[in-house]
C-alpha cells in the first residue's frame, strides 16, 4: 500500500503540482483548512503538508489543532508556502518550530527526501521508482 499525503492548501492549482510531482504516493487534497481535520481523521495520511497563509485558519494554527486530536498527533507536518521563501529553491527545509518547511516554489527533491525522512521510508527507493516510472510508464 502505498503512503498516504494529504495536502491542505487553499490554492486549487497547488493541488494538481502536488498530485503530479508526488506520483509516488497517494495524495488528496483538502483546500478549505475547516474541513482538513475531518479529512484527515477519514483519509488516515502518513503525512500532512500545510501551506502557512489560508483564510480563516493559519497552517501554523491549524498544525497545532492537530496535534490536540489523539487519531493525528504522531502524523508528521511540512509546511510548505511563499511566505517561508528564501528567494532560491534550497535543498533543505528551513524550520517553523519543530515542523521543516519549504518556500513556494519549491524543489520537488528536497521535498521528496523530507517526506521521506519524516515517514521512515527509504529516499534512494522513492527516488528510484521515480526513474523508473519516467523511463517504463509505470
Amino acid at each position: 500500500m502505498r503512503k498516504r499525503i494529504l495536502v491542505v492548501d487553499d490554492e486549487p492549482s497547488m493541488g494538481h503540482v502536488f498530485r503530479c510531482a508526488l506520483r509516488e504516493y497517494e495524495v488528496r487534497v483538502e483546500n478549505d483548512p475547516k474541513a482538513a481535520i475531518d479529512a484527515a481523521k477519514e483519509f488516515r495520511p502518513d503525512v500532512l503538508l500545510l501551506d502557512l497563509i489560508m483564510p480563516d485558519i493559519p497552517g501554523n494554527v491549524l498544525a497545532q489543532n492537530i496535534m490536540r486530536e489523539p487519531q493525528l498527533r504522531e502524523v508528521p507536518i511540512i509546511f510548505i508556502s511563499a511566505v517561508v521563501h528564501t528567494g532560491e529553491q534550497v535543498e533543505e527545509p528551513v524550520w517553523i518550530g519543530s515542523f521543516p518547511a519549504f518556500g513556494k516554489p519549491f524543489c520537488i527533491h528536497a521535498l521528496r527526501r523530507c517526506i521521506a525522512r519524516q515517514i521512515g521510508v527509504d529516499s534512494t527507493d522513492c527516488g528510484e521508482r521515480m526513474k523508473r516510472r519516467w523511463v517504463d510508464g509505470s
